[in-house]
């Protein structure tokens, strides 16, 4: 597979219902692109190893432990705010 593979190209794999995934392995990183449809929803889970997501359409309710918050996309023109969740400083990627 190229370095530079389109992820359209990738299989889409399904994870649970309405959940799909299509994964690009290295030796020592997996990326996953997951796929929510309207209303479907992630069952409670844990992995071994840490997980980092961004929500790149759309929008989703995300839970980690006892935390949920919403997670989403501001379109071009909207406002928005942040606020810190927990007592040690936060940090936000923007391009």
């Amino acid at each position: 597979m190229s370095a530079f593979a389109d992820i359209d190209q990738l299989s889409r794999q399904r994870i649970w219902d309405g959940v799909a995934g299509r994964v690009i392995q290295g030796q020592r990183v997996t990326l996953a692109i997951v796929e929510l449809e309207p209303g479907s929803a992630v069952p409670e889970h844990s992995h071994d190893n840490e997980q980092v997501g961004v929500c790149v359409a759309g929008s989703l309710s995300f839970r980690v432990g006892d935390e949920e918050c919403e997670l989403g996309r501001a379109p071009p023109g909207a406002s928005s705010a942040a606020r810190r969740m927990r007592s040690a400083p936060g940090q936000m990627a923007r391009s």
